[in-house]
């Protein structure tokens, strides 16, 4: 490796023995060589761990961290702190990219030098590869574009249906550099959804330059069973954690943000009463841990009072909110759930 390094790539990992190979090998497969791969066991405990150090004893592109458990902002964290490239990118430990990622990234860089690069995807489900764009924003920004074209609508691009992000918030789709990245890491070990938001967008907002390249270069695995069955029993707690951190953290620092996030806020409520769906449990109990949830968050008046034009079916879940209609919202958001998932209970 060269002393000057232009990458690191930082994996967290987390029991994910089954696709660790397809994601270590496809980074080692590069057809770019200036980077370093820093493989954070996050104190798993299937055999991912040994895995990471059988791939460094035949590599020294790898390090590897072996931590306690501390959940992937802490992983994410740590892979950061000790890396020593100019950017850094993440690869989830169930995910893998293409070969020519790097040598894309760097082409950009070395034209433009822009502080945060940004790549297309593909949704790869049960084996079916979709691309996916990770916003419209392509080619280069300087830092007054960025203010005045990126910012106003990262959060919520507000012309389009309800609810678009304007840039998505996945840290794996985007090469950062390491100063702007460190001095903007989520640094709230419990949030445990949304962990993306809380880095992402604070880093738009300090870098002065972005670039977007057209092309799918990231291959992001969804899993159809988790989709369409996983219910988040603390879905709501984990909201609390991460609108308390959004609120100190990014409205602080952008007001003009306020609109935006009023709009994720909603965005965010309604999945949570799509998730209470997916419980095992009567509509009435369904109902009233929706209620229950809404309370904690402190969101009734905001609910009531909103004003934010939507589409269907989210104007008539609202409404239903609004009227605590809980029970009826529950029927509601069952049947959008096997419609759009093919729920089965």
């Amino acid at each position: 490796m060269e002393n000057n390094l232009r990458f690191s790539i930082v994996v967290p990992i987390y029991n994910v023995e089954k696709f660790l190979d397809q994601c270590i090998t496809s980074v080692l497969s590069q057809k770019y060589d200036n980077y370093e791969l820093i493989l954070v066991d996050d104190g798993a405990t299937d055999d991912s761990g040994k895995i990471c150090d059988a791939y460094a004893l035949k590599n020294d592109h790898i390090r590897v961290i072996h931590k306690a458990n501390g959940g992937l902002v802490s992983a994410r964290r740590a892979g950061v702190m000790v890396a020593k490239g100019e950017y850094v990118g993440y690869v989830d430990g169930d995910d893998w990219v293409a070969d020519n990622w790097l040598v894309e990234v760097d082409k950009v860089i070395t034209e433009s030098h822009p502080d945060i690069v940004e790549y297309n995807a593909f949704k790869s489900t049960d084996g079916k590869n979709i691309e996916m764009k990770t916003s419209h924003f392509r080619g280069f920004f300087d830092e007054k574009e960025v203010k005045e074209k990126i910012i106003p609508c990262m959060l919520c691009d507000k012309d389009q249906r309800f609810y678009t992000f304007g840039v998505l918030p996945a840290v794996w789709s985007k090469m950062i550099k390491t100063e702007i990245l460190r001095d903007n890491l989520c640094s709230e070990d419990k949030i445990t959804f949304g962990e993306d938001v809380a880095c992402i967008y604070n880093s738009i907002l300090k870098c002065k330059s972005f670039y977007g390249i057209d092309i799918p270069v990231y291959y992001y695995r969804q899993n159809s069973q988790s989709m369409t069955k996983a219910y988040d029993a603390w879905r709501f707690e984990r909201l609390e954690v991460l609108f308390a951190y959004l609120n100190k953290k990014l409205l602080r620092n952008n007001r003009q943000l306020k609109s935006q996030y009023d709009n994720y806020i909603l965005f965010c409520v309604f999945y949570a009463s799509l998730n209470e769906a997916k419980n095992n449990t009567s509509f009435k109990e369904m109902g009233k841990k929706f209620e229950d949830g809404l309370k904690r968050l402190d969101l009734e008046n905001f609910v009531n009072e909103t004003t934010i034009k939507i589409g269907i079916p989210w104007n008539v879940m609202l409404y239903l909110i609004k009227k605590k209609k809980y029970r009826m919202l529950m029927v509601l958001c069952r049947a959008i759930v096997k419609v759009k998932y093919s729920y089965k209970a």
